[in-house]
């Protein structure tokens, strides 16, 4: 009986990109300071920036399906780990004033180290470093091998250190989902019946400026808040009701009195001449 041929689709992986840029603009327009600066695979995967320096990186992990988790011989907890060791090694971080989030769609099992990295008080630093050392020690995955050897050349200080700033936010919300969150982010910026197409365009401005910023990121080193919003409030002009696109794709169901007084007089002119 024939095995069944290997997956060579990139899907997986395209989705984590495009749900990386995606994620990034909700978390921009969330943070809702006018100073925000925010970059994408410039620092991190996504990092604040604060006067030019990091003040918050994030890890994203994205996976179609509900069934990957965190335990303490994860790759994506390891490869993470290693991103932030290596950067601390290497002198690129600067550990105090910045906070490190691994986000992921995953979930991270009871009693682990992941677990145990959530905010709240069930939060346990000193237990999650043993736990994932321990585990780390004892794998025979190539991946997390590697992984905790970069993570053991830091001090135990500089460990315990890097553990403090660590944040888990598993069952973080997946692409579609984050589209959702853009709705209710933008939910006010214009009429209920107009928010698909409101969020379309602003997502295609995004994904352009977004394409800048990776392409050239000494000339566009990261995207403000400021921009965002200037780039909201001209589409909430757009999409007044008498100023609607032409290409807006919706069949709109209005009421005369949904339109100005000059207009009305069109129609009413319009439907006497037939």
């Amino acid at each position: 009986m024939p095995s069944n041929p290997p997956d060579f689709s990139a899907a997986p992986s395209a989705l984590g990109y495009l749900h990386q840029v995606r994620y990034a603009l909700v978390l921009l327009l969330q943070a809702r300071a006018p100073d925000t600066v925010i970059s994408i695979e410039k620092i991190d995967d996504v990092a604040f920036e604060d006067t030019g320096e990091p003040s918050h990186l994030l890890q994203l992990k994205h996976h179609i399906t509900h069934t990957a988790n965190l335990t303490d011989s994860s790759t994506d907890l390891w490869k993470t780990l290693r991103v932030w060791a290596t950067k601390v090694a290497d002198g690129a971080l600067n550990l105090p004033g910045v906070i490190l989030s691994l986000v992921t769609t995953a979930e991270a099992p009871a009693g682990s180290a992941a677990q145990l990295l959530r905010d709240g008080p069930g939060r346990n630093e000193a237990e999650a470093l043993r736990r994932l050392k321990q585990a780390g020690a004892a794998s025979g995955n190539a991946t997390v091998r590697t992984a905790f050897a970069s993570f053991e050349v830091l001090s135990a200080p500089a460990q315990e250190e890097l553990f403090s700033r660590i944040r888990v936010l598993d069952m973080s919300p997946d692409i579609e989902m984050a589209r959702h969150l853009l709705q209710v982010v933008l939910r006010y910026s214009t009429k209920e019946k107009f928010l698909t197409g409101f969020c379309d365009r602003l997502e295609g401005w995004w994904f352009r400026r977004a394409i800048q910023h990776l392409k050239d990121p000494q000339s566009y080193p990261g995207i403000s808040w400021r921009e965002a919003q200037a780039q909201i409030e001209d589409l909430a002009e757009q999409f007044r009701l008498d100023n609607l696109p032409i290409d807006f794709p919706t069949e709109l169901d209005m009421e005369e009195g949904d339109l100005p007084a000059d207009e009305r007089l069109f129609v009413e002119s319009s439907n006497l001449s037939h």
